[in-house]
Parts: C-alpha cells; structure tokens; sequence
C-alpha cells in the first residue's frame, strides 16, 4: 500500500473513536508519559497541539498536568509557516492564547520563540510500525524539524492505536525513539 492510502485508511479509522474514546485514550497515554519520562532532569517538552476534527491525542492533558506539577518545564509548540515549510517554536504557558491556522491546527499566539533543543519532542501522527517509523500527515514539516536536532532529544510518537507490522518509508523519514499508546510504551532503537 502506498502512503497515501496508508494515510487515508488510518484517518477514517480514527474518525470512528468518540470523542470520550480520545479522551479515555489520550488520558492513558498521559499518564504513561509523565510516569516514564518527566523527571527532574527534563526541563522542556516540544508537544503539539491536537487537531480535535482529526481525533488526534489529546495533548491537553499532559500540558495540564506539567503546568500543574511541573513548573520547571518549558512547553514549546510549533508554529507553522506555509510559505516556506518550516516550523518556529513557540513558548506555551498557561496564559498565551491559542489560534487556528490554515491547516486547522491550534497555535501559540505569540512570538516568543525557544531556540534551544528541547529535552522531548511529543510527535503527532496518522500510524507508527513496529520499527519506530511514522506516517505524518504529508507536508514533512516534523521530519524536517526532527532531522535537525540532537541525538539526545527523545522523540515520542503518540498515538492511540497501536503500531502496525510495517509502513514504507523514505530516507528522509525521521525514525522515532518511543512510541506511547493507551496499552503500553514501544522502545525503538537509540
């Protein structure tokens, strides 16, 4: 199959989950996360903001609970720029207001920007293999972001299916390091 199809019949699969599926889901993949990987060491996490319409993880509830519990860490989210495909990164706290772009995809409304590399970078998707490889949404935005950082950030998939056996991927595909879904963490190799 190619990846377009790939994608197309990941995402009607995923518009079949209710909206409390999502939430019951993403509350578990939460909970995996801060369990597993926020520790006194981790001072910044990159996560992206869901598309509610595309029943993505609900990212909310780890950005509540760091905000909460965890006031020494930095959250960052992308802010896409279409006319030249790359993404700036965006401080997010408890105040900074949230729009819609053109894609549909909430974004920090400021222009305070992280430059450094982040501890964590939280990764959206439409379906992971066995082997850590993603299938995004097309544009390459996070691969191209992925492909410039240091090894020593931490890629997180999250997803609320689980991997599937095998997904074609191109050369420029950025592997993920964990993959965190509501039943379990998948470690891939670091």
């Amino acid at each position: 199959m190619s990846k377009a199809t790939y994608r197309q019949f990941f995402l009607e699969k995923r518009k079949l989950l209710s909206t409390m599926d999502v939430y019951n889901r993403s509350l578990l993949i939460a909970d995996r996360f801060v369990k597993n990987f926020i520790t006194t060491d981790i001072t910044s996490v990159h996560t992206f903001l869901p598309i509610e319409e595309r029943n993505e993880v609900y990212t909310w509830f780890i950005i509540h609970e760091i905000n909460m519990h965890y006031k020494h860490i930095q959250l960052i989210c992308p802010v896409v720029n279409t006319e030249n495909k790359s993404m700036r990164h965006a401080l997010l706290t408890p105040n900074t207001p949230i729009r819609i772009n053109s894609y549909g995809i909430p974004e920090p409304e400021t222009q305070i920007t992280f430059t450094d590399v982040p501890d964590i970078v939280l990764v959206p998707l439409v379906a992971i293999d066995k082997y850590g490889n993603r299938l995004g949404y097309g544009k390459g935005y996070y691969d191209r972001f992925l492909s410039t950082i240091d090894r020593s950030c931490l890629k997180i998939a999250l997803s609320l299916e689980e991997p599937i056996e095998y997904l074609m991927h191109d050369h420029h595909d950025v592997p993920m390091d964990y993959c965190i879904t509501p039943s379990c963490i998948y470690k891939y190799s670091l």
